[in-house]
């Protein structure tokens, strides 16, 4: 899986034609592209940002408090990986 995520984050989206995604559940495929397009974003955000702080805006109609405070317990791994901390703030929709 690891090899997948690091072939999708760079090249094109998975295929179920694609040699390396046989055997894999779809759900395992999903997640191959979701991680794979995180890492894509998080590259694009570490090469543009110069600030110590990466502010993400989260829109929604629903409560998104949970998620919040997840991403809050979080995100160490993102601060030491890329040298910023992250901050995540509501909008409305």
């Amino acid at each position: 899986m690891t090899a997948n995520i690091a072939r999708y984050h760079r090249k094109a989206l998975p295929k179920k034609k694609h040699d390396t995604l046989h055997g894999l559940s779809p759900e395992d495929i999903t997640l191959i592209a979701r991680l794979g397009e995180i890492l894509r974003l998080v590259e694009d955000l570490h090469c543009e940002l110069d600030e110590k702080v990466l502010r993400v805006a989260l829109e929604g109609a629903e409560d998104l408090s949970v998620e919040l405070y997840g991403a809050s317990l979080n995100g160490d791994l993102f601060e030491k990986a890329f040298d910023r901390r992250i901050v995540l703030e509501k909008t409305e929709s």
